[in-house]
């Protein structure tokens, strides 16, 4: 089966599923897919996956799915760029996967497709995934206080796993926008690591510390005071 045949036959399966859901699936192409979505308050957003070659047939990756908050991705990118860093495309995701999940999102990628027959084999189960898995994520988190709460949340052994490569950068962002109570607290102590961290590391790190101070200035410039994301 060739990329253009999984196209066809996604076309009729898969792509009408996620309209229903109000997600739009790009096709496959270059070897890779993209699912995106979005609402009034926030940029939904799924990820990218890839497919594979093999001597048996194609092979689906699922991407790890996250929300993008493009007023997020405004501020922030621009400061990324100057210093060296590709743009950021997730605010918030589920990266640490395991258990039954886990289970789920490797028989699915490691499911050959070779015929249509096949297909719909892979196409049930990824709705089933989408269902069990996609939907309750995107119902469960749809502001930015959503967001907050879980990130604060005391049960969570590690906050970062959820906020992808700047997690320190957007648990700022987070807090200022969500109007928390200890953005303040919060906001010291990052600035006083950052300063110090910078005196004491160089090349890539020292990079990553000018664009979190240069984060921390804009936020406090009072520019986006009483901004509702």
């Amino acid at each position: 089966m060739t990329g253009g045949e999984l196209t066809k036959l996604a076309k009729q399966t898969i792509a009408p599923y996620l309209t229903e859901k109000e997600f739009i699936w790009d096709g496959f192409k270059n070897l890779s897919y993209e699912i995106s979505g979005r609402d009034e308050k926030m940029n939904g957003f799924y990820g990218t996956g890839r497919y594979y070659t093999r001597p048996n047939g194609l092979e689906i990756d699922l991407p790890l799915y996250s929300i993008y908050l493009s007023h997020f991705s405004q501020i922030l990118n621009p400061i990324l760029a100057k210093c060296g860093f590709k743009e950021s495309k997730r605010t918030f995701g589920v990266y640490d996967i395991s258990g039954d999940e886990l289970s789920m999102r490797k028989d699915l990628s490691n499911h050959q497709i070779h015929n249509e027959e096949t297909f719909e084999i892979w196409a049930y189960h990824f709705k089933v995934y989408w269902e069990n898995y996609v939907t309750p994520f995107f119902e469960r988190y749809v502001s930015i206080k959503d967001i907050n709460k879980k990130i604060d949340d005391p049960e969570i052994e590690d906050w970062k796993q959820y906020l992808g490569s700047f997690p320190y950068l957007m648990k700022l962002m987070i807090y200022k926008f969500a109007s928390n109570p200890k953005y303040r607290e919060y906001s010291d102590w990052y600035l006083q690591h950052h300063e110090a961290t910078k005196t004491v590391e160089g090349g890539i790190y020292l990079n990553y510390c000018l664009a979190a101070l240069e984060l921390y200035e804009e936020l406090e410039s009072g520019m986006f005071d009483g901004v509702v994301v």
